[in-house]
């Protein structure tokens, strides 16, 4: 007796849902019998071409069923704040474009009689006899089962009856272009508000920070908290922004789920993992229907919810120490020494009531050094090198390219940036004599920015805040700048402060030497 084929709606086009509906092809194929397979969106468009991070493990698993991989940019690793954490992280990983993967995924399904909708699901019905219908864009689906492959909280899985998708934290994403490339590593860098990842590609850098809190403001000042603690991973501005949600815990299934619907990333280097999931629903489907595929989509769940409460444990402990303590406490111990007992706290490891106390100490002692070795900012030097330029930042062009010709009258070296971070990225080459920042600026709050860079390697530049608000004289008494002036900008004024920073006489250079342009000595 000839089986009915089986109508399976798979919810979500990304690289989960493309691997459950190739293994459901390829099982189907094995039991000699026919599978229907829709591949519907669970979203209205892709979004930007975000990189797609994968082991060797999930590169061999695609390029096993046949998809002509695009050329990607191979990473030794991943380096973090504490160092090098090669113990349980790959030493191999490849980024590659996230949207043409899926693409080439897409056609290769095509080619085997999967139907393609483009549409967005908007909701799913269960009918009274059993199957179910799903609405996409005003058309309606007529199948016996549904997979949900979706995003963390798409708009699908929020109104399935029984069905709580994970918690999801918010993401931001940006692209870069780079004149010269980054080492072979991708950089994580955590912080209590989440953390930063800076992914080297072939043709630039991109960044992704997770965290509770993640928006324009908090990625920008990340960014530049990152290129003055790390000046070679100064990116400057980016090129494209972009913002998405990944899984931050378990869900609860009503239907059988894969990859962040249930919980798990459906990318990065697990994709081999989801793979191998994706094998396991596509026979109980196969094999016994919805029901025990639920059922195995139940028991990945709670399994998936005991692993993310042991890594929250293990992330609560790194996180309770300020960021300069765990980075300190986690330098490499010396050539033949055993990592301290605080260094085995920090990463997780299990430890007894006396290694605990000791590592607690240590940790303690490690935070007032820390401390103790701040200090207050260094007191700028009454006379600075004056060959170097002096960088204004504004984003206003016309009124940073003004001060700017002015300063140049003057024969003094001058450069205007749109921003911190392109001003950040030009000091690592050539930092600057002194820094004129406007406070209302794109990405960051001047006065964050200011924080960030007293707490640098720029501390000692002299800087006057330009403002058309009082808040310029707080920053002033807060330490954070040498001088404020009020917009609009008395440029008798400006000189005087700047001669004041350089060291130099308020004198002006002769009026042949302006027009001329030639090299002017002020003895």
């Amino acid at each position: 007796m000839t089986r009915e084929p089986l109508r399976v709606a798979i919810v979500g086009a990304g690289p989960a849902g493309c691997l459950m509906a190739a293994a459901l092809v390829r099982l189907a194929r094995l039991r000699r019998r026919e599978a229907q397979i829709l591949l519907l969106g669970a979203r209205s468009a892709w979004g930007p071409d975000r990189p797609l991070v994968l082991d060797d493990a999930s590169v061999a698993a695609l390029t096993a069923l046949g998809i002509p991989l695009p050329s990607g940019h191979r990473v030794d690793g991943i380096l973090t704040a504490h160092g090098r954490r090669a113990a349980n992280l790959p030493t191999s990983l490849h980024v590659l474009p996230r949207n043409r993967v899926v693409g080439l995924f897409r056609a290769l399904l095509h080619a085997q009689g999967v139907g393609l909708v483009d549409g967005t699901a908007s909701g799913i019905a269960a009918m009274p006899r059993g199957g179910f219908v799903v609405r996409v864009d005003g058309a309606s689906y007529t199948v016996d089962a549904v997979v949900l492959c979706c995003g963390a909280g798409a708009p699908v899985a929020t109104r399935i009856a029984g069905h709580a998708p994970p918690p999801a934290l918010r993401a931001m994403g940006a692209r870069f272009a780079l004149a010269s490339p980054l080492p072979p590593a991708i950089h994580r860098h955590p912080q209590s508000s989440g953390d930063l990842w800076i992914l080297p590609e072939r043709d630039g850098a991109s960044t992704i920070l997770v965290s509770s809190d993640a928006g324009a403001r908090t990625f920008g000042l990340r960014l530049l908290e990152l290129g003055l603690e790390h000046p070679p991973l100064a990116l400057g501005a980016p090129e494209q922004v972009y913002g998405f949600w990944v899984p931050a815990g378990a869900a609860r299934p009503a239907l059988p789920c894969l990859g962040n619907a249930l919980g798990g990333p459906p990318g990065g280097p697990s994709l081999g993992a989801v793979a191998d999931q994706a094998d396991r629903l596509a026979a109980a489907l196969l094999d016994d229907g919805i029901e025990e595929a639920t059922q195995l989509a139940r028991t990945e769940a709670r399994s998936l919810q005991r692993t993310l409460r042991s890594a929250r444990r293990v992330d609560r402990r790194l996180r309770r120490f300020p960021v300069a303590v765990r980075e300190r406490a986690l330098r490499p111990p010396r050539s033949g020494r055993l990592p301290t007992p605080a260094q085995r706290a920090l990463r997780g490891e299990p430890l007894g009531l006396g290694s605990a106390l000791l590592a607690f100490v240590l940790l303690v002692w490690i935070w007032l050094q820390v401390v103790l070795s701040r200090g207050r900012a260094p007191v700028v030097p009454e006379a600075r090198d004056a060959s170097r330029p002096v960088y204004v930042v504004d984003d206003d062009p016309a009124q940073a390219e003004g001060i700017c010709a002015h300063m140049r009258e003057r024969g003094l070296a001058c450069r205007a940036f749109p921003d911190a971070m392109r001003a950040v990225q030009a000091a690592r080459h050539e930092p600057p004599a002194a820094l004129v920042l406007d406070l209302a600026l794109p990405w960051i709050d001047g006065k964050e920015a200011l924080r960030a860079l007293r707490r640098s390697w720029l501390a000692e530049t002299p800087v006057l805040v330009t403002s058309a608000l009082p808040v310029g004289q707080s920053v002033v008494r807060e330490g954070l700048a040498q001088g404020w002036l009020e917009k609009p900008i008395d440029l008798e004024e400006l000189d005087r402060r700047i001669d004041a920073f350089l060291g130099r006489g308020a004198r002006r250079p002769p009026d042949d030497a302006r027009a001329t342009g030639e090299p002017i000595s002020w003895g």
